[in-house]
Formats: structure tokens, sequence, C-alpha cells
């Protein structure tokens, strides 16, 4: 028997997938029935078509050895930071047909932004999405991060989409249940739950590498769904397995499951919404891993922190007054286990100011301050156009509308009956989520979630009330030219 690592990207041609047995773990959630229904329409299923030859999609490996620490490489001429780590492996070479495969993503935007891994857009010539109401869309590729097994698609659906909510992987700790959602061999709104079994988990895809295991049974055509902790947000996409096979043939999942951390998946989408583009960190110090030996002989209790081997001449660790030998035991607050741990911090903050470094110098603990410089990955920019309508402010920006408090000057103005009251819609936004709704200039919002609407803030009150409740939808009541009506008005974080 040969251990196994694998993509989870299902290509469904001739791969000799059907000898897969999955192994589904006992559910261990007992409110699945009423959640489920919620998050489905969160999720989607991704098809792609190859029309030549390329690399094969179900990213099907031997297990790599572990990578070389900077302790056991061999000697090399210094080199730059750390902080902005090597580009990933290619995958090996198809010796499978061409044809087509399967994998799964999840909605971040209302407006048809969907987040699914890098790997599953590989070579794709045509990718098409399909929602939980069986919808078929044609996707565009908009982004493929350079460092991370994530890339974001683009649909333009015929209505407003439902969006995860993100909740702080950080929180989820050995135990934890979880959900995952997915399209495994093609079999879509497959749901499998399990636990959290472990943390900061370096499979040696990158230098950054901090994945969940988990052992929800996940399989091929689960990649780039979603891990959803038990309160329907999501902490994860699921990413990767272990898998035991003899014949060479891919295999199913035995409970070896990796999901990357939800918080990195945010801190992508937030810089390319806030900036168009993503930025590393740097700071200008290579380090390596502390080993037992190297504890012992600087006077550590255990083989805690990095190691400074070298430091980049003219570079904010020079100005901090880093030096070779000196022990990084913690950033800020956040202490560092190992060389990864100092990577992951400096590539997360890109230009933080005032970095408190606490280092070990010759048996003493010192504190040093470092501004950490900023660096582009990748040229392009992504106008990602994103909506953040979770806030429901009456602005351009959320809803879609501008509005206000109803004076006289208003009733006039847009001939709105004596007896109606509420905020009055002064614009509505083309393409907004207002436009979407129906809202129209001049329509007045009068009820929301049995609360009496005259403010802005009354509106936003309900909005917060109803995402600490977990609901979706709220009912929004709304009179116009038409007559009043109700919509339903999804709210998200």
């Amino acid at each position: 028997m040969s251990m196994r690592f694998s993509r989870l990207l299902c290509a469904a041609t001739a791969l000799g997938l059907l000898g897969l047995q999955p192994v589904a773990a006992e559910p261990r959630i007992t409110d699945l029935p009423a959640l489920i229904p919620k998050l489905l329409p969160q999720v989607v299923n991704i098809s792609f078509l190859k029309h030549s030859a390329s690399d094969d999609k179900s990213r099907t490996m031997p297990s790599r050895p572990p990578a070389q620490s900077s302790a056991q490489a061999p000697a090399q001429s210094p080199t730059p930071s750390p902080s902005a780590p090597p580009a990933p492996p290619p995958p090996p070479q198809s010796l499978a047909p061409t044809g087509g495969g399967v994998g799964t993503g999840f909605i971040v935007d209302a407006l048809g932004i969907i987040c699914t891994n890098r790997h599953v857009t590989d070579g794709g010539d045509e990718i098409y999405v399909t929602l939980s109401d069986n919808t078929r869309l044609r996707a565009e590729l908009i982004y493929r991060s350079p460092d991370l097994d994530l890339a974001l698609l683009r649909v333009n659906p015929p209505g407003l989409l439902t969006p995860v909510t993100f909740g702080d992987s950080d929180a989820m700790v050995q135990g934890t249940p979880v959900i995952a959602i997915g399209n495994p061999l093609g079999l879509g709104g497959t749901v499998t739950t399990g636990i959290v079994s472990a943390r900061d988990r370096d499979i040696k895809e990158t230098a950054l590498d901090s994945f969940m295991q988990i052992d929800a049974s996940i399989n091929p055509g689960n990649s780039g769904g979603p891990l959803f902790n038990e309160a329907g947000q999501l902490i994860g996409m699921n990413t990767a397995l272990f898998a035991v096979s003899g014949d060479g043939a891919p295999s199913g999942s035995i409970g070896l499951n990796f999901s990357i951390p939800g918080n990195d998946v945010r801190l992508v989408l937030e810089m390319l919404r806030d900036k168009g583009k993503v930025s590393h960190g740097l700071l200008g110090a290579t380090v390596q891993d502390m080993s037992a030996d190297l504890a012992e002989a600087v006077g550590l209790k255990s083989a805690t922190g990095a190691i400074v081997t070298y430091v980049v001449p003219s570079s904010p660790a020079v100005t901090a007054g880093l030096r070779n030998g000196d022990i990084i035991l913690q950033f800020n607050d956040d202490p560092i286990a190992n060389s990864r741990a100092a990577r992951r911090f400096i590539t997360s903050h890109p230009g933080a100011s005032n970095v408190a470094i606490h280092v070990l110098r010759e048996g003493v603990e010192t504190t040093l301050t470092a501004n950490l410089k900023e660096v582009s990955m990748g040229p392009e920019r992504v106008d990602m156009a994103m909506q953040p309508v979770a806030k429901m402010r009456l602005t351009a920006m959320d809803l879609g509308v501008e509005a206000g408090p109803m004076t006289e000057a208003l009733r006039a103005r847009y001939k709105i009956a004596p007896e109606i009251d509420g905020i009055v819609i002064t614009a509505v936004i083309e393409k907004g989520l207002g436009a979407y709704l129906g809202l129209q200039q001049g329509g007045v919002l009068i009820q929301a979630q049995g609360t009496p609407l005259h403010t802005a803030q009354d509106f936003i009150g309900v909005a917060e009330r109803a995402l600490q409740q977990n609901r979706g939808k709220i009912p929004l009541l709304v009179s116009d030219q038409s007559g009043s009506r109700w919509i339903a008005l999804p709210v998200s974080r």
C-alpha cells in the first residue's frame, strides 16, 4: 500500500474513480435539518471543459517528502526575506485524456463573485457554475492567487445570490464540529460532517501552509467547497486529502482531509476589494526553525522560535536592529513557534508599522520595532466590485439607494399619501441591490421585521438584530406608485 496526496478536483473522464470508497464521518451536529437548507444556496457546483491537452485536473500525486528546512538545506548564497513565498510547484503532467471535470465553490458576493481552489481552474478552457436551483451559468476567471490555492470566478446571475457569512477560523479548536458541502464525483449538494482533527498542518504545499485537518468526508470534486461551523459561518475551504492506494489509482477519503483557514481566504478577498490587488509584508530577514540541539546551545528550554540566518541590507530588518543569531519569539502579541509562523505573520501584515519583535539575543530577551514594507504579489489589478450589502446602510455602496426621513417637501415632491410614513428613497443606484429588488425613486420603506422605519438607524438596527439571530432575510414593507407590497430583503455579513 502506498500513501498518496490528492487534490480534490475530480477529472470526470476515464480516471478510474469508480473504485472510491468514501468513509463518512458520524454526524455530530444535531440541528442539521434546519441549517443545511440555509447553506445550500451559498454553494455552487463547478464544471469545466478542456479543448486541448493540459495538466491532469485530479491533481493526484505521490506524497512528497518534507521540504528541507533552512537548517537542513545545503549552504547557498543569502536570499531575500521569506515573507514573499516561492511560487507553488507545477502540477504533474496529465496521462488522462482531455475532457472535463468538476469542483465546488462558494458565493462571496451577492452580485456574482465565487471563490474556489486555484487548481479547480487549472487548464479549463470553459468554466461553468451551477447554482443550488440548477441554474447553469458561464463563469469568467478573474483572479488566481500566486501563492495560495485560491481563485475567483464571476458570473452574471439572473438575480441576487446568497453569499457566505465568514466566521473566525482562529476560534476553531480540536474537536469543534464542522460541516462540509460540495460536489464529490459530480454529486452536487453532498453534505458531510465531522470535527477539526488538528490545526496548523504543514502539508508542504507552500511556505505558508497552515491547514486545518478535518475528518469530515471529502473526495475528488469537493475542491474549493466551503467548510462551515455550527452557526453556518464559513471557516475553511476544502482543498486536499491524504489517501491510501495500492494500484496507483486515486483513492477516496480516509478521514485525513485539509482545509485552507477561512481567515486566510477573507484576507485575500478584503485586499482585492479594498486595493484591487494582494500585497504581502516584507521584513528582510531569512529565518530557520530551532532544533533541539540549537535550543540547548542558546539556553532555551524548548525548540521554539525562529533563528535569524541573514539580514538583507537596507531592509526594515536592518533599520529595526535585527541581527544574525537573534531568535524571534514573538511578533506583537503573537507567539512564534517556528520559521513558518514567522513567515505567515510577516506576509499577512503588509505595510504594518511599529511591529514589536521580541527576540532572544545572547541569552537576553529584548524588543525591537520594525515597519514592514508592502510588496504587491502579481502585476494584475482586479476590480472586485464587491457590494457590502451586509451592513445595509442606506447608501449607494450597500442597499444601493439614497434615502432620508420623510419631510413635507419630499411628500409633496413624490406625491406620497398622508397616511404613508417611513424612509423616502430619493435615488436608486443602477445594478445595485435596491434596483434588483424593484425599489423606485419616491418609494417609501415603511416597516422591517415588525419595526416602523423613520431613520436610517432604525433600518440598521433591524438588520443587525437579524444578523445576530442568523436570519438570512427579513420582511420589508415598501410603498410606491404601484402600491404597498412586502419583499424579502437578504441580510448577510
